[in-house]
């Protein structure tokens, strides 16, 4: 697992960007464009809540939150973008 943070500048906004970055198997196409919505899940005991929750939260924090494959190697990559002064 690995997490890395850093702060982007896009369209004059600062914004702080979160990766988190596994070496699993991946995100399964079957379900890419459908694991953020809510009772989707991949598990046998799943509940298909958690990454819906967590887009909602992040959206209600003026965010963005998407999953995409790991590109350097096996595995998936969260990416969490906030706004550092959402008020400023």
């Amino acid at each position: 697992l690995k997490i890395s943070a850093k702060t982007l500048n896009i369209e004059d906004n600062k914004i702080i960007e979160i990766r988190i970055i596994d070496s699993g198997p991946g995100i399964d196409p079957a379900v890419e464009s459908s694991l953020l919505e809510p009772y989707i899940t991949t598990k046998e005991k799943g509940t298909g809540l958690g990454l819906a929750i967590v887009k909602k939260i992040i959206d209600e924090h003026s965010g963005t939150f998407w999953l995409e494959n790991n590109r350097e190697q096996n595995g998936a990559c969260a990416v969490i973008r906030l706004p550092v002064n959402l008020f400023s």
